[in-house]
């Protein structure tokens, strides 16, 4: 959990959310969405890169705030970098509405890193280094897929798309770090006064607050490219009808969830 709060909080600092709603925009009107996304892939590479240099250089003094060891911090590495990549390109596919390839992609990292862990951790007694490796190793395996899929036909970026990006990045920069550290805040504190195994219990209790997250963002992510294509071609009673639809399904997964929910 300790690990997980940090690669939230490390997230925001080294890729800006360049996968989020910028990079949703550009490729609404982009003509060349795999460019799109090879330029959006390299602006998060060197971010990331930017950052874990600084890390890795005063390493020491990060590690007496975070407590991560350098292990922990290379996982978290290639966790955020594989990440990115497989949103940047699971966000391209679903404005080409290709969802069995979304569908696909979120089966492989939803399930494979389960056997992998329980491997792991039966065979090589690793415990949380087994479930950290087993979620990391599946996701650096689809990143490499997708990078290689990526790059071996056309090459070619675009520095305007990557230089939007950056400056629409930095410019949220605050505001998203602000979100990601009070949403983690509360965790932190708790390792710090009371330690890993109290911090342990608090995030299963937590963590029931994830379904209803995940019920909502869910839809809404799915619904995204398609009502802004739709808000480009003008035809809003079309968007006002099925987001009504969607709102009413929303509401009542999250009133099942709270209902389920044990606090």
């Amino acid at each position: 959990s300790l690990y997980l709060n940090w690669l939230g909080i490390f997230t925001i600092l080294s890729t800006l959310e360049l996968s989020g709603g910028v990079y949703m925009r550009i490729l609404q009107k982009s003509e060349n969405k795999n460019r799109t996304f090879r330029s959006a892939l390299l602006a998060e590479a060197i971010t990331i890169s930017i950052f874990f240099i600084l890390y890795f250089a005063f390493y020491p003094f990060f590690h007496k705030i975070t407590s991560l060891n350098a292990f922990h911090t290379v996982l978290i590495v290639i966790q955020i970098f594989s990440t990115s990549a497989f949103n940047l390109y699971t966000a391209k596919e679903k404005y080409k509405y290709s969802y069995k390839t979304v569908f696909a992609l979120n089966c492989i990292v939803g399930i494979l890193p389960i056997p992998i862990a329980v491997f792991l951790i039966k065979v090589f007694s690793l415990g949380e280094y087994g479930r950290i490796i087993g979620v990391v190793s599946v996701y650096f395996a689809v990143a490499l897929f997708i990078v290689y899929h990526m790059i071996r036909g056309a090459k070619n970026i675009s520095l305007q798309e990557m230089k939007l990006l950056l400056g629409e990045g930095i410019s949220h920069f605050t505001h998203y770090l602000s979100l990601a550290v009070i949403s983690r805040a509360d965790k932190l504190a708790i390792f710090s006064v009371f330690g890993k195994e109290a911090l342990a219990k608090y995030s299963v209790a937590d963590n029931v607050g994830s379904l209803l997250l995940f019920g909502i963002s869910a839809p809404l992510s799915a619904l995204t490219p398609w009502v802004l294509r739709k808000l480009s071609a003008d035809m809003l009673p079309k968007i006002r009808e099925v987001v009504t639809l969607g709102a009413r399904l929303i509401l009542w997964v999250a009133l099942i969830v709270l209902g389920l929910s044990p606090e």
